[in-house]
């Protein structure tokens, strides 16, 4: 009974409060409906006759009255019904809204829950109709209060459990279970967001300037149309010149340009699609799951997004909950990934997914989750995913706010040179990659690189302590994105027996502009091929204090040679250039050496193993040779000979390019020093004991040799095995030799002097021969004492040791009769045995300029003695017969003496 009468009491109390608002203020909702009237009345009065009485404007003055009178009973109904249901009993701001409430206002869907709540700009009406979708038109929750935010997300929790879709800015989403769903799925939506956001020019981007085109300089010289350079301008930017200078310029640019994409990206979180998404999800307290692949999501969208709903509703765009406010909500999935949970935490401390299929989706979703983890996320391996450059991008801003980061690997990502500068130049600064540990397993060799302190970078060469590291195209994109940083300090960068691929060489290329004190280049056996070695070689043009390049065994081609000989015209410095084995083929090789013979420095050229026939070097070699004793050029048929057998004149062209090149100063050609002055001519004497050298190194030296063909008279090719394998090229150049006086061909093997053989035949003016210890077979010595035959000239034959035996003996012993000029003569040690002497001394005795003869160890007994001692007595030059060896008697000796005839000739102990 007591609580009833409390409760009437109260109802009586609400009544007399109810009612004594109605009397207080109903009145003056009457009053501004009356103004509202009168003020149309009198627009009404103040119209003229002409125009009141035109059908149509008379309908609609009719209609406005009327619809006057329709909104003004509504207004007093609301205000009535407002009072009395407590609502506006409480809340005079309510009534304060209805009161100043235009007639106009209560025509609008939604006016009614807008009053209530004091939000205005929110489609109302779209909550009031009932229906089961939900258009927002352009509506963004931005400039609004979190108390009215609040308000806004209780009214759509109270419709959520019927919406089935969403309209945000014409892009239609649809909801099947609901916007209350703990699973919420909005994949393959067809929003296109990313889209949307550059078409208005606000898409974020990293780029770098990747142009080719920017003038040489060192220390503020331009590099002239021959790529010379000052020979100072190195020391400039060592001392902190002009190259120093445009890399802190660019810093700014850059920073300047972070700055900017940085603002872009907060004020698209705040009016952005993904933001009113954002809002619109937040009000759904049990969300535990949220997908939207396929809907073009970058980072920037999803940092939006999260922005409301970790925290829940965070209106100023913290992305973490700030002290006091709401709790984070339970969303822990976003697009399926387990691994989202502890990011969106905060607390991930390393963040591993290596080839797990990692899509661009999932790339925007952990670089806009990557800044919650900024103090406790020190390793980050994405190795695998290939998300290509659009990922690379989104990572960039995301990694800049990451302050412990150590670790970072990015390999098979499929990342371009390009996308990792960018990702260095945008996701890190200084600090950032000072503490740095490693990139895509490879360890930075210390903060140098980071700094821009770098002097030395070797992998592969046994002095780094790097040589587990495998360098693949994705290092060598780290590497060219720090390479820029040491561009006043690093003067070596050294890399071999590394996979690194031509993707990977596009890639270092990419880091080369402007490494102004850079000596030392060596990518050897880097599996480059024609795309990579082509990258460096348009590089080139950078780097003007290079003195060493070595791009050997990297499967060049033709192409890949032609293109460093373009690139040659501006390393005015360079020492060595080593372009072996690269499949160049003999044009190739051509066109390296013609480039080579304009720089002034180069002493050292390998270009062997590059497919080459013996026969192609001297053309190989003829650039490098003084234009003073470089040979004719072999002229083709269509030159030597026009339509109608009528010669052709020489170009103008042609006569220059016959007196050009030949600047190069080279000692060392294929890895084999070159006689003092070789390519000069002028050489009198050259020794070339080389043993088992490669062909094309031997080849390559030979070919040099007929440019002294005028002053060449000593040459030793004694101890060599490469003969058969330059077959076509040695007696070639030994027939060239028209002024040599010796030659030395001892100690070959039997199939070298069968080449060798083939080219005494020219040297007419040979003095003496040397065959000591090259054996001989018994064709062999057939074929050679043909070709001793037109030696008239020489004097001294040494066949020492050449295994001849009795019938090699006697096939020599038939060409000794017509070197008339014969002096010396060295048949020992050849098992001659009397039938090979006896022909030996028959066809010896005719030679009257004959002064020595050596028998010596030939197996000889009394009587072959005596006998070739009384066929030499005929000479009467002899002054030397040496039969040592033979095993003759104190008796046998005197008979040889007796049989010479004179005292002193025989050499016999």
């Amino acid at each position: 009974a007591e609580a009833a009468v409390a409760s009437a009491r109260a109802a009586a109390a609400r009544a007399r409060m109810v009612g004594g608002i109605l009397s207080a203020e109903l009145d003056e909702v009457v009053e501004s409906i009356r103004g509202e009237f009168e003020e149309m009345r009198s627009r009404q009065a103040s119209i003229e006759p002409e125009d009141f009485n035109e059908e149509a404007r008379y309908k609609a003055l009719i209609v406005e009255a009327i619809d006057a009178k329709v909104l003004a009973l509504r207004k007093l109904a609301f205000f009535r019904e407002e009072v009395e249901r407590g609502r506006a009993a409480q809340d005079s701001e309510l009534r304060a809204r209805v009161r100043g409430a235009s007639l106009v206002e209560f025509g609008r869907k939604g006016v009614a829950t807008e009053l209530r709540t004091g939000v205005k700009g929110f489609p109302w009406g779209e909550v009031e109709s009932g229906s089961a979708s939900l258009d927002l038109g352009s509506w963004v929750p931005t400039g609004l209060t979190p108390a009215q935010l609040a308000i806004i997300a209780r009214e759509l929790r109270g419709v959520g459990g019927r919406l089935r879709g969403l309209v945000l800015r014409g892009k239609a989403l649809a909801l099947a279970q609901g916007l209350l769903a703990a699973d919420v799925n909005l994949n393959f939506q067809g929003l296109a967001l990313a889209e949307d956001r550059k078409a208005a020019g606000g898409g974020v981007a990293v780029v770098v300037d990747d142009s080719d085109d920017e003038p040489d300089s060192c220390g503020g010289e331009t590099k002239g149309k021959e790529g010379e350079t000052s020979g100072d301008a190195c020391a400039k930017d060592k001392g902190g010149g002009g190259v120093v200078e445009r890399g802190r310029l660019r810093e700014r640019e850059r920073q300047l340009e972070l700055d900017l994409m940085e603002h872009r990206d907060a004020e698209e979180r705040k009016v952005g699609v993904e933001g009113t998404l954002g809002f619109v999800l937040s009000v759904n307290t049990d969300l535990t799951s949220l997908s939207l692949r396929g809907n073009g999501m970058d980072a920037a969208g999803w940092r939006a997004l999260l922005a409301w709903l970790r925290p829940p509703i965070d209106p100023d765009g913290d992305e973490q909950p700030k002290k006091g406010g709401p709790a984070p909500s339970k969303l822990r999935l976003l697009n399926g990934q387990l691994w989202t949970e502890g990011m969106l935490a905060g607390d991930q401390p390393q963040l591993v997914c290596r080839s797990s299929g990692l899509l661009s989706d999932d790339l925007a979703v952990i670089a806009a989750l990557l800044p919650r983890s900024a103090n406790t996320l020190t390793e980050l391996d994405l190795s695998g995913n290939v998300f290509g450059s659009d990922g690379c991008a989104m990572l960039a801003l995301g990694l800049r706010k990451l302050r412990n980061l150590r670790n970072l690997d990015l390999r098979e990502c499929g990342l371009t040179g390009t996308d990792w500068r960018g990702l260095v130049a945008f996701g890190f600064d200084a600090d950032g990659l000072s503490r740095m540990e490693s990139f895509c397993g490879w360890p930075l060799p210390s903060a140098a690189a980071a700094m821009g302190e770098l002097r030395e970078l070797e992998f592969g060469t046994g002095r780094s302590g790097f040589e587990e590291w495998e360098a693949g195209p994705d290092v060598c994109g780290v590497v060219g994105a720090l390479l820029p940083r040491s561009a006043s300090t690093l003067v070596t960068l050294e890399i071999r027996d590394q996979s690194i691929t031509k993707e990977g060489g596009l890639m270092l290329a990419g880091g080369f502009q402007q490494l102004v004190c850079l000596a030392t280049l060596v990518l050897r056996r880097c599996t480059l091929q024609r795309e990579g070695v082509a990258a460096i070689a348009v590089r080139l043009k950078h780097l003007p204090a290079l003195r060493m390049l070595d791009l050997s065994n990297n499967f060049a081609t033709r192409d890949g040679a032609s293109a460093v000989a373009a690139g040659l015209s501006y390393l005015t410095a360079l020492e060595t250039l080593n372009m072996r084995d690269n499949g160049a083929g003999p044009k190739g090789c051509s066109v390296l050496a013609e480039a080579a013979s304009e720089l002034p420095c180069l002493t050292s050229l390998d270009l062997s193993l590059n497919e080459l026939a013996p026969e192609d070097w001297p053309g190989i070699i003829r650039p490098l040779l003084h234009p003073d004793v470089r040979p004719a050029p072999p002229r083709p048929p269509s030159a030597a000979r026009g339509l109608k057998g009528k010669g052709r004149p020489v170009s103008a062209v042609g006569k220059l390019a016959d007196v050009r090149g030949g600047k190069a100063p080279l000692q060392k050609l294929n890895g084999l020093e070159l006689p003092e002055g070789a390519l000069r001519g002028g050489v009198a004497s050259v020794r070339l004991a080389l043993g088992r050298a490669e062909t094309d190194a031997v080849c390559g030296l030979m070919a040099v040799l007929p440019a002294s063909a005028s002053s060449l008279t000593n040459l030793d090719l004694g101890g060599n095995f490469w003969f058969t394998a330059a077959k076509s090229m040695v007696p070639r150049c030994l027939n060239a030799l028209t002024s040599l006086r010796k030659l030395v061909l001892s100690s070959l093997d039997r199939a070298g002097l069968v080449v060798a053989v083939q080219g005494l035949q020219g040297l007419t003016t040979l003095y003496e021969l040397d065959l000591s210890g090259t054996p001989m077979s018994r064709d062999t010595a057939a074929s050679f004492g043909l070709v001793l035959s037109p030696l008239a000239s020489l004097r001294s034959l040494d066949l020492r040791s050449a295994g001849l035996g009795p019938e090699g003996g006697m096939k020599v012993a038939e060409a000794l009769s017509r070197l008339t000029a014969l002096e010396v003569i060295d048949l020992g040690d050849n098992a001659l045995h009397r039938k090979g002497t006896a022909a030996v001394a028959q066809n010896l005795r005719g030679l009257q300029a004959l002064r020595e003869v050596d028998l010596s160890l030939n197996g000889l007994n009394e009587d072959a003695c005596v006998a070739a001692a009384q066929a030499l007595a005929r000479v009467t030059s002899l002054q030397s017969l040496i039969l040592s060896g033979n095993g003759l008697s104190e008796a046998s000796r005197d008979a040889v003496q007796a049989a010479l005839g004179r005292q002193g000739v025989l050499r016999a102990e």
